[in-house]
């Protein structure tokens, strides 16, 4: 709604609203504010809410509070890569809760800072993460001058992937996609997630000329291409995935562990992130009601993990990845981590000692070198 913009742009002084205002009504949009705005598109991060409040980490590891019947030898200890997270929005978006199936979306640097998330690192033993940046397709310019911004300030903390924000359309025009990544070599490591059961999907396949064009536009610039498939359109995947060998591509969700395995073990060039599917993530509101919940029902889900997941990640050791699928504000609370972190790190010491360091960083590692 271009009005409702307008007029909380007239009252917010804010150096996006004029870059979205002239997406839409030229080249004189800062005349409609009642405030002067800057045409100035390098936003340095704190600019941006004026948060420039010192963060104190404590990088002290949470104490384990699981109980479980496994030896305390058997605790992976090592490092770790997260290879499914959500980034904080770049922008604050009045209503944006409407129109996304979560609650709570948190803002970078208002609710969840880059120092937050780097002491949560820190603390969890984790030497990066594969992030989702969701952003307009109207807004990629400034964008992409925060995610810069944040390269430099947090040097080797974020993996940076352009994520289309799902909202008007599934995927960024391909023409627009190749300038974002020709003109800004080495800032994104990735494009996606592409999270295919999101409304704005609806009534395409993931092996649609767009999305094959999106394909080979990664494949030249040697992106990974993280998807999040349905059980209705896994086989249009599975058959995308052969046509572009030197494309890695990294798949998450909810589709049976038979299905999934069966697409890892046909291709090379595809990986799998085992994160959110395992434990309560998304049906919980609150830290508390999330760790009280995993506590609860911790034997039932590790039970479960180790049943449908181990023999496969040793059958298949160099095409599994682990991540948290953070993403709500509640979720970057050291609580949360800190809990996640302990089931996988005890799920790991369960896996073949030779399989154990690829599943918890060294596959991730690959795929970016």
């Amino acid at each position: 709604d271009l009005q409702k913009c307008i007029d909380w742009c007239s009252d917010n002084s804010h150096p996006l609203c004029n870059s979205v205002a002239q997406q839409y009504v030229g080249e004189d949009a800062e005349d409609i504010f009642q405030k002067e705005y800057t045409n100035e598109r390098d936003i340095i991060l704190d600019d941006i809410f004026g948060n420039t409040q010192p963060f104190e980490c404590d990088p002290t590891p949470k104490e384990r509070t699981l109980e479980h019947d496994y030896p305390d030898q058997a605790y992976y200890e090592g490092p770790l890569i997260d290879a499914h997270l959500h980034m904080p929005l770049l922008i604050s978006l009045p209503g944006i809760e409407a129109l996304l199936p979560f609650d709570e979306v948190p803002v970078l640097d208002k609710d969840v800072s880059m120092d937050q998330i780097a002491c949560l690192f820190e603390k969890e033993g984790v030497i990066t993460a594969f992030g989702f940046y969701s952003v307009l397709d109207s807004l990629t310019g400034p964008a992409t001058s925060t995610i810069k911004k944040i390269n430099t300030t947090h040097p080797g903390t974020i993996q940076a992937f352009l994520m289309p924000a799902p909202l008007t359309q599934p995927l960024y025009a391909p023409d627009h996609l190749d300038s974002i990544y020709t003109q800004n070599p080495g800032v994104y490591r990735g494009y996606g997630e592409l999270a295919t059961y999101f409304p704005v999907f609806r009534g395409t396949s993931p092996d649609d000329p767009e999305f094959l064009e999106t394909y080979a536009i990664m494949e030249k610039h040697d992106t990974i291409i993280m998807i999040h498939p349905t059980n209705e359109n896994l086989s249009a995947v599975d058959s995308m995935i052969g046509q572009y060998p030197n494309v890695t591509f990294l798949l998450h969700g909810g589709n049976s562990a038979d299905d999934i395995t069966a697409v890892l073990a046909k291709h090379d060039n595809v990986l799998y992130s085992l994160d959110a599917n395992l434990y309560p993530l998304f049906d919980s509101s609150s830290a508390k009601e999330f760790t009280d919940r995993f506590k609860n029902e911790f034997n039932d889900i590790f039970g479960r993990t180790m049943r449908e997941w181990k023999p496969r990640i040793e059958a298949h050791p160099d095409k599994f990845v682990m991540g948290t699928d953070r993403l709500e504000t509640w979720q970057f609370e050291p609580e949360v981590g800190g809990t996640i972190t302990e089931y996988f790190r005890l799920f790991i010491g369960q896996l073949d000692p030779e399989v154990q360091e690829k599943f918890a960083y060294k596959n991730a590692q690959r795929m970016l070198e």
